[in-house]
C-alpha cells in the first residue's frame, strides 16, 4: 500500500469514527427522550452512518487535498489539481447581487 493510500485510509477511518461516534450519541439521546434506547436501531444507525462517511469519502478528503497540495503533487511529481481553479472561476466568494439595476 502506498503511502497515498494509507493518508487516505487514516483520514476516511477517523472522519467515519467521528461521524459514528456522534450518530450513536444522537440516536441514544432522541430514544432515551422518547421511551427507552433500543440498541440494535443505536447499532445500526451507527454502523449505516460509518459506511456512507467512507463512501462520501471516495470523492476526496480536504485532508488529503490539503498534504498533496503542500507536498507538491501526487506519487509522479505532478502537481495535484486539489487548489487549482478552472478557466474562468474566481478566487473570490460569490457576490450577493446588489439590488440596483446598472
Amino acid at each position: 500500500m502506498n503511502a497515498k493510500n494509507k493518508l487516505w485510509l487514516k483520514a476516511a477511518g477517523i472522519r467515519a469514527l467521528k461521524t459514528m461516534a456522534q450518530t450513536a450519541l444522537a440516536t441514544i439521546s432522541a430514544e432515551a427522550m422518547l421511551e427507552g434506547v433500543n440498541w440494535l436501531t443505536v447499532a445500526s444507525a451507527t454502523a449505516l452512518a460509518g459506511v456512507l462517511s467512507l463512501l462520501m469519502s471516495v470523492e476526496g478528503l480536504p485532508e488529503v487535498r490539503a498534504v498533496e497540495t503542500v507536498s507538491g503533487g501526487g506519487s509522479n511529481g505532478a502537481p495535484s489539481r486539489g487548489g487549482k481553479r478552472r478557466s474562468g472561476e474566481s478566487s473570490l466568494p460569490p457576490q450577493p447581487p446588489s439590488g440596483k439595476s446598472e
